[in-house]
C-alpha cells in the first residue's frame, strides 16, 4: 500500500520534531522526494510547460493501461505534467517509482522491512530552443509592446514570435506574450496564483498564442496568394493593374479601399507583393470567383499547411480556417440565404488575409519556411533528443521529418521571393533603415488584420539570409498597431540576436497607416 501525504514542503522545524516525537505520530514518517526546479523561471514557459498532482482521469487511464508495455502506473499524490514539454514527454521524464516491502501486523503497525527496489530517475531531454534567441524575442516582444501600450494601444500586452531552421524544422525560439513562471505550480500552486492566472486582465498567460492563437492572416498571405493566381492562370508574370486606390471589379456600388487611398500607381506581381497593392490581390479575388475552379485558392491554401496542424511536438495546437461556400452556408445559419451564399466580396476578403480566414502563428512560420526553402516544409519540433540514463550521450536523437512539399516552377518561386525581398528594401526608407545594418539580406512580409472593436493584430514574417535562407521567423501582437510600426521591430530584434548584430534605430510607434 501507498503511504498518504499529509503534508509537503515541511520545514526543517517540524521534521524534527516528528523525528524527537515518533510515540505522538505513530504510523507517520518523514520523506524525502524529488521536485521540478526552473531555474530560467519563466523563459520559454510555453515551451517547457509546468508540472502537477496527478488527476482523476490520468488515475483511471493509468489503471485500465496497466497491462500494456511501458504504460506509467501512476498513484494518487504523483506529479505529472501539465502542458508543454512535460506533458508531451512525460512518458520520457517521468521515471520509475522505487518499492519497499514491508511486514504489518492487524493495526497496520509496521514490524519489519523486507526487500526494496530503488526508484530510477527519468532521461532528460534536449531541446532545440535557443536560450539566447528565446531571450530575445520575449525581451522584443514585450520591449515593443510595453511602447505601443504607451503611444497607442493600452490593451497591447499579447503577441509570439516563432523562429524555425528551415532546413530541418527545428524550433529555435518560440515566445507567447504574457508569460507566467513554471515554478508558480512546484508543490502545488496557491488560490491567489491561479486566480490571478485565470483572471479576466491576465489576458490568459498559460495559452501558447504562437501554437494556439488564431488570426486573421491579413497580407502575410498575399505571397501565398500570388502562387495560387499563378498556378491557376488567373495572373501571368507579366499581368499589370493600376491602382488609384479605389476598387470598382464589382460595381461602384460594391467598390473597395486599397491600404494606400492614394494608389500605388501601376502594380505588377511583384511590385503587388513588395507594396502589399490591396487592388492587385481584389482582381486576383475576382478571377478566382469568375473561374471554372472558383475554390482552387482555397486549395493551394490547404497545400501550404492553413486549416491543418502542423504537427508539433507539443500539445494543444489550434488549426485555423479556411473558408469556403460550403463553410459560410452552415456557418452563418440565422442570416438570411442570399447572405449565406458565397460571394465575390468573399474572394477579395481571403486574398488579402481579412474576413473568415484563421490561421495559428506556427503555421504560418512553417509557410514563410517552404517559401524560403522553395517548397520543403520540415515538421517543426522542440526535441533535439533523449539523453541516456546512466553515462554521457543520447539514446534517441529526434529524426527531422518532411511535412509536405509543394510543387511551384521556380519562375513563380523567383516572384514571390522579389516581391518579399523588395518588401524590406524597396517599400519604405523607414524599413529599410532598420534591415540595412544587417549583414545579410532579409526577405519579409507585413500584415495588418483589422478587427471590429479591437486595435489591430500585426503580423511580420521574414526569412534570413534573403539569397541561402536558414531561419524564418513569424511575429504577431495583438491589440498593436500597424505591423510595421510594431510586430517588425521584434523581427529585427531577432535577427540581431541570430547575427550578433542589434538593432540601433529608435522605436518609432505609429497608429498613421504607413506600410502593410
Amino acid at each position: 500500500q501507498s503511504d498518504r501525504v499529509v503534508a509537503s514542503d515541511v520545514s526543517r522545524r517540524v521534521v524534527a520534531f516528528i523525528g524527537e516525537h515518533p510515540y505522538l505520530f505513530e504510523g507517520v514518517s518523514v520523506e524525502e522526494r524529488m521536485e521540478r526546479s526552473y531555474p530560467h523561471g519563466s523563459l520559454a514557459a510555453h515551451v517547457v510547460g509546468y508540472t502537477g498532482p496527478v488527476t482523476t482521469e490520468i488515475l483511471e487511464e493509468s489503471a485500465a493501461n496497466a497491462d500494456e508495455e511501458g504504460a506509467i502506473a501512476y498513484e494518487a499524490g504523483d506529479t505529472v505534467g501539465q502542458s508543454g514539454v512535460e506533458l508531451q514527454y512525460e512518458s520520457v521524464l517521468q521515471g520509475v517509482r522505487g518499492e519497499q516491502n514491508v511486514y504489518v501486523d492487524a493495526n497496520g503497525t509496521v514490524l519489519e522491512y523486507s526487500k526494496a527496489i530503488d526508484p530510477q530517475p527519468g532521461s532528460d531531454v534536449v531541446l532545440t530552443i535557443d536560450a539566447t534567441i528565446q531571450r530575445a524575442a520575449e525581451e522584443s516582444l514585450a520591449r515593443v509592446a510595453a511602447a505601443i501600450r504607451v503611444d497607442v494601444s493600452p490593451d497591447c500586452v499579447a503577441g509570439s514570435a516563432i523562429v524555425l531552421d528551415v532546413s530541418n524544422g527545428e524550433v529555435l525560439a518560440m515566445a507567447s506574450a504574457p508569460t507566467y513562471s513554471p515554478n508558480l505550480f512546484v508543490g502545488g500552486i496557491s488560490n491567489d496564483d491561479w486566480n490571478a492566472l485565470q483572471s479576466e486582465t491576465s489576458a490568459n498567460p498559460l495559452m501558447n498564442r504562437a501554437i494556439a492563437g488564431q488570426y486573421p492572416s491579413a497580407s502575410t498571405i498575399k505571397p501565398l496568394t500570388t502562387l495560387a493566381a499563378l498556378d491557376n492562370n488567373i495572373v501571368s508574370l507579366d499581368s499589370e493593374y493600376y491602382c488609384s486606390g479605389w476598387w470598382t471589379g464589382f460595381g461602384q456600388a460594391s467598390g473597395q479601399w486599397c491600404w494606400k487611398k492614394a494608389g500605388h500607381g501601376l502594380m505588377n506581381i511583384p511590385s503587388g507583393i513588395t507594396n502589399s497593392c490591396d487592388v492587385v490581390f481584389y482582381e486576383i479575388g475576382k478571377g478566382f470567383y469568375e473561374s471554372e475552379n472558383p475554390e482552387a485558392l482555397q486549395a493551394k491554401l490547404r497545400e501550404w499547411g492553413l486549416g491543418e496542424a502542423a504537427e508539433i511536438d507539443l500539445p494543444g495546437e489550434g488549426v485555423g480556417r479556411v473558408p469556403d461556400a460550403e463553410w459560410k452556408w452552415n456557418y452563418y445559419t440565422s442570416a438570411a440565404d442570399v447572405d449565406r451564399e458565397w460571394k465575390g466580396g468573399d474572394f477579395t476578403n481571403l486574398a488579402i488575409g481579412q474576413g473568415d480566414l484563421l490561421v495559428t502563428p506556427l503555421q504560418m512560420a512553417c509557410a514563410v519556411a517552404g517559401i524560403a526553402t522553395g517548397g520543403e516544409i520540415w515538421r517543426p519540433h522542440v526535441l533535439r533528443s533523449v539523453q541516456a540514463r546512466s553515462g554521457t550521450g543520447s539514446s534517441v536523437d529526434y529524426e527531422p521529418a518532411l511535412l509536405r512539399k509543394i510543387e511551384e516552377p521556380e519562375e513563380y518561386m523567383d516572384a514571390v521571393h522579389t516581391g518579399m525581398v523588395g518588401a524590406v528594401y524597396d517599400e519604405a526608407d523607414y524599413i529599410a533603415l532598420q534591415f540595412q545594418t544587417l549583414s545579410v539580406k532579409v526577405a519579409g512580409k507585413s500584415g495588418t488584420a483589422e478587427q471590429a472593436g479591437h486595435k489591430p493584430t500585426a503580423w511580420y514574417l521574414s526569412y534570413a539570409p534573403a539569397d541561402d535562407p536558414k531561419y524564418a521567423i513569424a511575429v504577431t501582437m495583438e491589440d498593436a498597431t500597424w505591423a510595421s510600426s510594431s510586430a517588425l521591430y521584434v523581427v529585427r530584434d531577432i535577427l540581431g540576436a541570430l547575427y550578433g548584430e542589434p538593432s540601433t534605430s529608435q522605436l518609432f510607434i505609429s497608429d498613421i497607416n504607413q506600410w502593410d
